[in-house]
């Protein structure tokens, strides 16, 4: 029995963590020994995870001053000794498999113990290119590119997410490409177990309320379309640092009684169900889960330019792909909202796109690096 150990910072809700339970929960445990490192042991997704997998935790509070005087030695001084002893003192055993299941500080704690096991692999999910968020504050520039070169394997959520990575890093490494798997069943299951009454034809965006989302596109263009005349609800689901900022321009906007700020919804498919469109007005995305989510519902999507919707969407074959401005997402909104037969060849197109993330075919991809 192969023994795998996976590292992730948390399992707060969000796309990456989403997959890595997917993942998780569909391993063939008769062939697999599971373990899951977590830099911080929290997060709502924890309930999701099947018992047989066991969860090591490096840090019991991300909060407390202990974690914190460890991370600004790091963060400050560039100092990795007493991030490298913590891990190391948990971590003492020889695996045949280590996979670090994001960028920035899974990656960083994996190069702490990068001889523990026979092959080390690491996944990378956003576009390293135009995003490079994992550099300065957690991770320098010299320790992230020696721990891409100390990986066995690096695997890509896209083929864009790959060609990006390659822009930012020249580094002579063994790639793949391994789209995220969508349980479409399950989500298709969760969607039921809740009636969400909605009163009349609604569109709907989900994420994280932060400045890379772009949601003020969203609020923007719900007013262009409020003054046009259009009588339609708009639900933004999700949490972040921006929602006091988004709520504010939601009433400057005068959209009090129409656009709805819902929180984090866990999960969301019970309202994403019954939107009548998805929108995405995202700055950059790997390959944002979410989307894939619409599309196994049937719900049409428009989304604009980024590396993960191009790829799903290929190219208005299963959404609509928007250029990065206010009014060219306004417009293609429009044409759905103006033609019921585009709108009708959308909703059939995002079921046949979601077939492209079965479960099934993505695990037997995984199995085949370890």
């Amino acid at each position: 029995m192969k023994k795998i150990l996976f590292i992730m910072g948390s399992l707060e809700v969000g796309g990456a963590e989403k997959v890595l339970t997917t993942v998780l929960n569909n391993f063939d445990s008769n062939k697999y020994e599971l373990e899951l490192c977590l830099i911080n042991k929290k997060g709502n997704l924890l309930s999701v995870l099947t018992k047989n997998i066991k969860i090591i935790s490096l840090y019991k509070q991300s909060n407390s001053l202990l974690t914190k005087i460890e991370h600004r030695i790091y963060r400050h001084l560039r100092i990795s000794f007493f991030e490298k002893l913590r891990i190391r003192l948990k971590i003492k055993k020889k695996y045949d498999v280590i996979i670090s299941f994001l960028e920035g500080n899974p990656l960083k704690f994996h190069n702490y113990i990068i001889g523990r096991a026979k092959k080390n692999i690491t996944w990378v999910h956003i576009d390293m290119f135009l995003y490079h968020k994992t550099t300065g504050y957690n991770f320098s520039e010299k320790h992230e590119l020696e721990a891409y070169k100390n990986m066995d394997e690096i695997v890509f959520v896209s083929k864009m997410a790959l060609n990006q990575f390659k822009k930012r890093f020249m580094i002579d490494a063994k790639y793949r490409v391994i789209y995220n798997p969508i349980d479409c069943k399950s989500i298709m299951n969760f969607a039921k177990t809740e009636e969400v009454k909605k009163e009349k034809f609604t569109i709907c965006s989900i994420g994280r309320l932060v400045p890379q989302k772009a949601f003020e596109r969203f609020l923007r263009v719900a007013k262009k379309l409020k003054d046009d005349g259009y009588n339609i609800d708009y639900w933004l689901i999700g949490d972040g640092p921006q929602k006091a900022e988004l709520n504010k321009l939601r009433l400057d906007l005068d959209l009090e009684k129409e656009f709805r700020l819902l929180g984090l919804k866990n999960p969301p498919y019970q309202w994403l169900s019954k939107a009548d469109i998805f929108i995405s007005t995202s700055l950059v995305e790997g390959y944002p889960l979410v989307i894939c989510e619409a599309l196994c519902l049937g719900i049409p999507v428009v989304a604009t330019k980024c590396t993960g919707p191009i790829e799903i969407l290929q190219h208005n074959k299963y959404g609509i792909l928007t250029e990065q401005d206010d009014e060219s997402i306004y417009k293609n909104l429009k044409s759905l909202l103006n033609d019921k037969k585009l709108l009708k060849h959308y909703q059939e197109k995002a079921k046949e796109g979601s077939t492209n993330f079965d479960v099934k075919k993505t695990m037997k991809e995984i199995y085949s690096i370890l």
